[in-house]
């Protein structure tokens, strides 16, 4: 079991996966997790750590393979770099 705790309190236990990334903004207000289970297949979450909500979810089967994508915010917070095992890596801008 996985637990991430903000201020004390968990915004998301993760149980059951295989293999699992993650990612903090620069600044800190970010949480980015990837995760593979060979059940629920690839996603990842944002987390806004303030608000301690979720603020976007892949859904399952967002990539393929067998492993979690690796994840990565650039250094000035402004994009996320995904790179998922089979597939090509992807930019996305934070707004």
């Amino acid at each position: 079991i996985i637990l991430f705790l903000i201020n004390g309190e968990t915004i998301e236990g993760y149980t059951g996966y295989e293999d699992m990334d993650y990612a903090f903004s620069p600044d800190s207000t970010l949480l980015v997790i990837s995760t593979f289970s060979m059940m629920r297949g690839i996603n990842f979450a944002v987390y806004d750590l303030e608000t301690q909500q979720q603020l976007f979810f892949s859904g399952d089967y967002f990539a393929e393979g067998e492993t979690a994508p690796r994840i990565a915010f650039s250094p000035d917070g402004k994009y996320l770099a995904i790179l998922p095992e089979i597939g090509y890596p992807q930019i996305w801008g934070i707004p």
